[in-house]
């Protein structure tokens, strides 16, 4: 009911509708369960974010074919042979 509730329209709302009426919690625990269920999507959604991005920049950073690589990818110049 955790999940499933999340998509309702703002955090009053589904305690109306799903903590109270449905669940049978009283308003104050209600109040507070859908706030924590908006807490812990939003930190999910910033987690996996951070996650995703923590992990692409291991993956560049330990990448053979990138050896010596600039910021795009390209070769660094060089003076030599000029």
């Amino acid at each position: 009911m955790f999940v499933r509730s999340n998509g309702m329209g703002g955090i009053q709302r589904r305690a109306r509708e799903v903590w109270i009426k449905q669940l049978g919690y009283d308003e104050l625990e209600a109040a507070m369960i859908a706030r924590y269920q908006s807490r812990a999507g939003l930190t999910a959604f910033v987690g996996c974010t951070l996650l995703f991005l923590i992990a692409a920049a291991v993956l560049q950073h330990f990448d053979a074919a990138c050896t010596d690589c600039g910021i795009r990818g390209e070769r660094p110049a060089t003076t030599a042979g000029r």
